[in-house]
């Protein structure tokens, strides 16, 4: 597609229907003033392959994956770059070949990376409260070695640093967040839910929170940056994705 038509890049999910992505992507490259094009495309997990093939073919720059469909689409980077258990986005490498990566945990884990190296000390602990699917979503702090549990007692979140809530079955893990200590400016707290509802409570009680919404835009910014080699407006994202 160089040098012919415009770039065009995607973002693929099933439903589609309601996702900001295509929206913010569109403000975001405006605002760079990069005549390039982004398409929506609702396909069924069973279908992603065919998808992603012609999207290959086509010549398409970049992918954004919903969660409905990347384990479909990590099955389909497998047969091409190996051992790859989670993606979010498909990109071009220098050569021209389609490469899968997930870029909500490499954001995740850049923002626990920053939150340890300001702790100037190793982490104390790190608590995962919720289901045990999910933990290939963060790298950079070895849950599958630390308290796993949904319903933490006091002595385990003072003890934390890092607090991860995921979904149990499908739903918020209770957190009974009124018997949380207050004040907590060390601990980080990564809502990996589609937005629990006590994050507020627990923000303002002095802890720091990565939000969803902030996941949603660091990933997107990620994607965008891969695809374009370029910085990505992050104030234009957010007022895109809260419009």
């Amino acid at each position: 597609m160089d040098g012919t038509t415009e770039p065009v890049v995607a973002v693929i999910g099933h439903p589609i229907a309601g996702n900001p992505s295509q929206f913010a992507f569109e403000r975001a490259l405006a605002a760079m003033q990069l005549e390039w094009r982004v398409i929506s495309f609702d396909v069924a997990p069973d279908a992603i392959s065919a998808a992603l093939d012609g999207a290959d073919v086509l010549g398409l720059r970049g992918i954004l994956l919903d969660l409905n469909v990347a384990d479909a689409a990590a099955r389909w980077c497998q047969q091409r770059q190996g051992a790859i258990d989670s993606i979010d986005c498909l990109f071009r490498d220098p050569d021209g070949q389609v490469v899968g990566g997930n870029q909500q945990r490499a954001w995740v884990d850049e923002k626990i990376a920053q939150h340890h190296q300001s702790l100037g000390r190793d982490l104390a602990g790190c608590l995962w409260l919720g289901d045990r699917v999910g933990l290939s979503r963060i790298e950079s702090v070895p849950f599958s070695k630390r308290p796993i549990a949904a319903a933490p007692d006091l002595d385990e979140i003072v003890g934390a640093d890092v607090i991860v809530i995921v979904d149990v079955d499908g739903e918020p893990v209770a957190l009974e967040v009124d018997d949380w200590p207050t004040g907590k400016e060390s601990a980080l707290v990564v809502d990996l839910t589609d937005g629990h509802p006590d994050v507020e409570r627990i923000q303002s009680l002095g802890y720091q929170v990565l939000t969803l919404e902030q996941r949603r835009i660091g990933t997107l910014r990620r994607c965008l940056e891969l695809w374009t080699g370029l910085d990505s407006p992050a104030e234009v994202m957010h007022d895109a994705v809260e419009e």
